[in-house]
């Protein structure tokens, strides 16, 4: 089975594929969520450039997911990227927090989405393209219905 073998660099060792792979995902996730993200400011890509991407392109893309989900049009900026890639000293990924930080940035999502929606709780559930019965689910976990 092993009749060809095939290296593949990680991306830390391919800083000149980081944006055009990230610009991909932006159309990807334009598509997706329906959103209008025209690129990446400049301190962004540099930010993007020099983190070194222990997650390797999954890591790339979810991060590029979750700004698609803050910014919807304009330009991805440092303020919408993860904050664990402007860390200049990289931890080793601690893994029991998978699952809170997981649902932090759902709640994150959330709270953005009420914002945007003036409060408007259907409105919210439509712009994250979730039932309006799952969106109320969701904010019940959370602690979030008024």
């Amino acid at each position: 089975m092993n009749v060809i073998s095939f290296h593949l660099p990680p991306l830390r060792e391919r800083a000149e594929d980081i944006i055009p792979l990230a610009e991909s995902f932006i159309k990807k996730y334009n598509k997706i969520l329906g959103s209008n993200v025209t690129g990446i400011k400049p301190e962004a890509k540099k930010a993007l450039t020099n983190y070194s991407w222990p997650g390797n392109i999954r890591e790339l893309e979810n991060a590029i997911e979750r700004a698609a989900n803050y910014v919807w049009e304009g330009e991805i900026g440092c303020e919408d990227l993860p904050e664990h890639i402007f860390q200049t000293k990289h931890e080793p990924l601690d893994f029991s927090s998978y699952r809170s930080t997981l649902e932090e940035t759902d709640k994150d999502i959330l709270l953005e989405a009420l914002k945007r929606a003036r409060g408007n709780k259907s409105e919210a559930a439509r712009m994250l393209k979730i039932s309006r019965s799952a969106f109320y689910e969701k904010l019940a976990k959370y602690g979030l219905l008024n």
